[in-house]
């Protein structure tokens, strides 16, 4: 027997949530059926042009580029020429609407690169970074599907084989069943997990290198599959759970869960930084102390985004439906109305919408007094409240989800300003291919100095 321990308002949260997701799945309509704008054709259009700009950046000689610039060229005319046909008989700026770009820009992304061997799990190499990866028979390239990144144990660093078979064990029915994929970084034999300060004794080399063999895979897939960018749990097993909570601080715009197999609690989290990211701990007795630490700890930044699964059986809990139930259940905002950007590390300081420029590096202060900025956008009030600690100039990348960028209030600690920008395609179509991730429409952006 699976068990859940859920609030109510856990509960309740989960059904909002549900309703939101339906009702954002919602194809856009213009409300004047007469007149109606070929929905179709502009997404095609916008696929097109985004797939001829990776080609150009793909080519890989002078005649190549050559080649593709002239596709590109023409992508490109295409595309603006039913952009602004669709805009004509919409009767307003797309730039504007959310729920049209949105539409637009839906499953933008198609991969140009065949995908691996499909129904069974294989080894890939590329740039000397080894990974296990998982497509299933009935793989659909037309359409994006939810993925899994599994860190594998500690016993299985190193080893491709066991990494495979740690991939197979924990994840191959479901994988199957829900059309899954997997991708199973190996990670070096000799890379140090357990060193996650960069200012200790390992340094920042180590750090990256650790960074580097974890995500570089995760790069590579999105070049030859079509994977959904708000599906993407990121699933940790014995002895890389405290680094699979480092990733995940780092990179907060990208994964829309963890799963921590066998949750540690390290000396190095900073709860901020996981702020909006569901964390589901996976509970057995070795492991209930840990668990029921890291969910407090968890809970005081935000409460109800902590689970935790009883599963039968021994770790690593071979294919539990269980944690694929809630795995498959988790969707990311890729424009969340709230962000928290407490960064862990010098060089990465970017979550959504939230960039930072320059800031007090971070271990120049204890957590509790490190840099930080809190950042809530009002679509209604058409206002952006921005809180900071430690931070000397950030950027607001925004969009209509968010404010109408042509003229908003911008509150930063406490005094107002208006902003007015111009919304540009050209920056939505840049960010996005940029990113590789449709989901972030941006439109504007606004650099602010901090008084």
């Amino acid at each position: 027997m699976l068990t859940y321990e859920m609030s109510p308002l856990q509960v309740a949260t989960l059904m909002v949530c549900v309703l939101a997701v339906g009702a954002a799945d919602l194809a856009w309509q213009d409300p004047q059926p007469s007149v109606q704008p070929n929905l179709k054709a502009l997404r095609q259009a916008a696929r097109d042009r985004i797939a001829a700009d990776f080609a150009y950046d793909s080519a890989k000689t002078p005649t190549a580029r050559q080649a593709a610039a002239v596709v590109r060229v023409a992508a490109r005319d295409n595309f603006q020429t039913a952009f602004d046909e669709f805009e004509r008989k919409a009767g307003r700026s797309l730039l504007l609407d959310a729920k049209a770009l949105a539409a637009v820009f839906e499953n933008a992304i198609v991969p140009a690169k065949a995908p691996p061997t499909l129904g069974a799990v294989t080894g890939r190499e590329e740039d000397d970074v080894k990974s296990a990866v998982f497509v299933p028979a009935d793989y659909d390239p037309s359409r994006p599907h939810p993925m899994v990144c599994l860190l594998a144990g500690r016993k299985q660093q190193g080893d491709p084989k066991a990494v495979q078979t740690y991939l197979e064990q924990t994840w191959g029915q479901a994988a199957r069943r829900e059309r899954i994929l997997l991708v199973a970084p190996v990670l070096p034999s000799d890379l140090d997990l357990d060193g996650l300060d960069p200012k200790g004794p390992t340094g920042p080399n180590a750090e990256l290198a650790r960074i580097r063999a974890a995500m570089q895979p995760l790069g590579q897939s999105w070049q030859s599959l079509h994977l959904s960018r708000d599906r993407m749990v990121l699933d940790c097993g014995r002895g890389t759970s405290a680094f699979g909570l480092r990733l995940v601080s780092l990179f907060p715009d990208r994964f829309s869960g963890v799963v921590l197999r066998w949750p540690t609690v390290g000396d190095k989290l900073r709860v901020k930084a996981l702020h909006g990211i569901p964390v589901l701990l996976v509970r057995c007795p070795e492991t209930a102390a840990a668990c029921d630490k890291l969910r407090k700890l968890l809970h005081t930044q935000d409460s109800g985004s902590c689970q935790i699964l009883t599963p039968p059986g021994p770790y690593p809990f071979a294919d539990d439906t269980g944690i694929a139930e809630w795995s498959l259940q988790q969707r990311r905002v890729a424009m969340a109305k709230q962000v928290v950007l407490a960064p862990i590390h010098d060089r990465f300081h970017r979550n959504r919408w939230v960039q930072i420029r320059k800031a007090d590096p971070v271990g120049s202060a204890p957590w509790l007094d490190a840099p930080v900025i809190e950042a809530t956008a009002d679509p209604v009030g058409n206002r952006i409240t921005v809180t900071t600690r430690g931070v000397q100039e950030f950027t607001l990348m925004v969009g209509p989800a968010l404010v109408d960028v042509r003229d908003f209030l911008l509150v930063v600690n406490g005094k107002e300003t208006r902003v007015r920008l111009q919304p540009s395609l050209n920056l939505l179509l840049s960010n996005l291919t940029n990113r590789n991730d449709s989901g972030h429409l941006v439109t504007a952006q606004h650099r602010v100095v901090v008084q």
